[in-house]
C-alpha cells in the first residue's frame, strides 16, 4: 500500500474492483474467526471452511483477469508485480485463517469425544 501510494502506481478500475471485493471476503472472514475463538460453533467454522475456498478460487479468477489485462496492455508492469504481491498477501492470510479454522474444528472434535 506504501509503495502503491507513493509511486502514485494505477490500478485500473476492474483491479481495484476485484481487490475490493477479495478483501470484504477476507475482513469478512476475519471477523467470524474472531467470533470463533470466542466461541467456537462447528457450522460457523465449516461455513469459514468453506467461505475460504471460495475465496481461493476468487484469488484465482482475480489471477487469471490480471493476466489479461497484462495482455492487452491495460496494466503497466508496475502495477502488475505490485498487484500479484498483494494477491499472494490475500492468499497466505486466507491459508491461515483456514488452517486455524480447521484447527479450531479438530479440537471440537476432541471435546466432543471426550
Amino acid at each position: 500500500s506504501r509503495i502503491k501510494a507513493r509511486e502514485r502506481v494505477p490500478f485500473s478500475p476492474k483491479a481495484k474492483e476485484d481487490l475490493e471485493q477479495l478483501f470484504s471476503a477476507l475482513l469478512e472472514m476475519m471477523g467470524n474467526l474472531r467470533d470463533a475463538f470466542s466461541t467456537p460453533h462447528r457450522p460457523l467454522l465449516q461455513e469459514m471452511v468453506t467461505k475460504g475456498q471460495n475465496l481461493s478460487s476468487m484469488l484465482e479468477d482475480s489471477r487469471t483477469r490480471h493476466w489479461e489485462r497484462v495482455e492487452t496492455g491495460i496494466c503497466v508492469p508496475e502495477a502488475s508485480s505490485l498487484y500479484r504481491e498483494i494477491l499472494d498477501s490475500i492468499r497466505w492470510s486466507n491459508e491461515y485463517i483456514e488452517r486455524m479454522c480447521k484447527t479450531l474444528l479438530d479440537m471440537s472434535e476432541l471435546h466432543a469425544t471426550t
